[in-house]
């Protein structure tokens, strides 16, 4: 580290720069290391910079843009400890990292010793497709490379963002990843394993399905306080099976549920889970789950519940009441936006053939660009969308007229 920063200064003499910037360089598995670039302005990581050396550099480039002198010299400066960033994005990495949109419902940082959270985040704040999707920069500085590695874990399990889907748990997959922690992780870290293993890990566990068909209960219980619905009479549903309909963008699940007061049974996927509620406060709810107390973090919108519990965000739909249709299957023929965002391009003709996979719409959102396809064979009867207008997530796009086999095989699914 000390060579590669004499070499930045090195760099910076030699063109006579005077500012605050950023020098970029390429390391390789011996420890050399290699030029790439030199940017004049400040980067996302300079927390960084800023933990290890103990300095403010957004106030140093205020005072060189004031003419005033740098409090310190270059031999003044000296490394101490080692800091880790993180990019808390609103994207979906199960999903080929798409950005996401929405209104943050709940939102708390971290708080301990070594940590920092650079944000202007808060709950009711709506995320737009119009601006890059980072909402904050968790960073965690350490003794070591290891200390710091495990502050910025307990960092982001102690993260609350409700509302929208993030990249949290990904990085906290990364950071517990042994090639992270063994320094191996190269620019082709992020490859498809790691992706697939971010797709699996989005699953919702048995036991947050549970827990998410408790609490769904417990709010349509009563619209009220926790202590009143802990008063509520349940007297004619003792003994009483529920069955509740709970989905997400990757499961559709039927959950069995009795119950006496707050102590719940629970039955999904095959998976039998006790959980007694013990309290409810704040978003908060503590709750032992087959007789171990946790504490989630949950909020609602509309039949929607989004829960953070034992590392997992998990955006839950109440289907219990919403019947099954033909939207619900694949190759409905129904295109609807993927995301939020701006229609750039419209490839579907009326009237025109179409195979699966054919491209119809793009829609750009976040500086990305969003294909939408083809859903099976047959006829566009009617294209909705417009090029230079802004939609909705699940506006439809364009209907498609199915061949009549891929119709009837869908009915058969149904």
């Amino acid at each position: 580290r000390q060579s590669m920063g004499q070499a930045a200064v090195n760099a910076a003499a030699a063109c006579q720069y005077q500012g605050v910037g950023t020098v970029e360089f390429l390391v390789d598995d011996q420890g050399g290391f290699y030029f790439l670039e030199m940017n004049t302005r400040l980067q996302v990581e300079h927390p960084v910079t800023e933990l290890v050396f103990g300095v403010d550099l957004v106030d140093w480039q205020l005072q060189i843009a004031a003419g005033e002198p740098l409090p310190l010299s270059q031999e003044d400066l000296s490394l101490a400890g080692h800091a880790i960033e993180a990019r808390l994005y609103a994207e979906d990495p199960a999903n080929s990292f798409m950005p996401q949109t929405g209104e943050i419902l709940v939102w708390r940082e971290a708080q301990g010793a070594g940590l920092r959270t650079d944000h202007s985040v808060q709950p009711g704040d709506s995320v737009s497709p119009h601006y890059d999707p980072m909402l904050a920069k968790i960073v965690a500085w350490g003794r070591s490379r290891e200390e710091a590695r495990r502050r910025l874990l307990r960092s982001l399990d102690g993260t609350q963002l409700l509302g929208l889907t993030t990249n949290k748990a990904f990085l906290a997959q990364i950071l517990r990843d042994e090639r992270f922690i063994k320094g191996q992780a190269t620019t082709a870290f992020i490859d498809a394993a790691t992706v697939k293993e971010a797709s699996q890990a989005a699953d919702p566990a048995p036991c947050n399905l549970a827990l998410a068909a408790v609490l769904f209960l417990i709010d349509q219980a009563a619209d009220s306080s926790f202590d009143e619905v802990v008063g509520w009479s349940w007297s004619n549903a003792l003994g009483m099976e529920l069955r509740q309909r709970l989905a997400t963008d990757r499961t559709d699940d039927q959950i069995k549920v009795s119950f006496n007061g707050l102590a719940f049974s629970t039955s999904v996927r095959e998976e039998n889970h006790e959980i007694t509620v013990h309290s409810i406060a704040d978003s908060e709810v503590t709750a032992s789950i087959d007789g171990v107390r946790r504490r989630a973090h949950y909020a609602t919108s509309a039949n929607t519940l989004w829960l953070d519990s034992a590392g997992q965000t998990l955006e839950i739909i109440n289907r219990t009441y919403q019947p099954a249709t033909s939207e619900d299957q694949v190759g409905s023929g129904r295109i609807a936006a993927n995301t939020e965002g701006l229609v750039i391009a419209v490839a579907a003709k009326t009237g025109a053939r179409v195979a699966k996979g054919d491209l119809l719409v793009i829609i750009e959102a976040m500086k990305m660009e969003h294909r939408l396809l083809a859903d099976g064979e047959g006829t566009v009867e009617v294209v909705h969308a417009q090029t230079d207008t802004q939609v909705k997530k699940g506006q439809l796009m364009v209907e498609l007229a199915l061949d009549e086999d891929q119709a009837d095989e869908r009915e058969d699914a149904q």
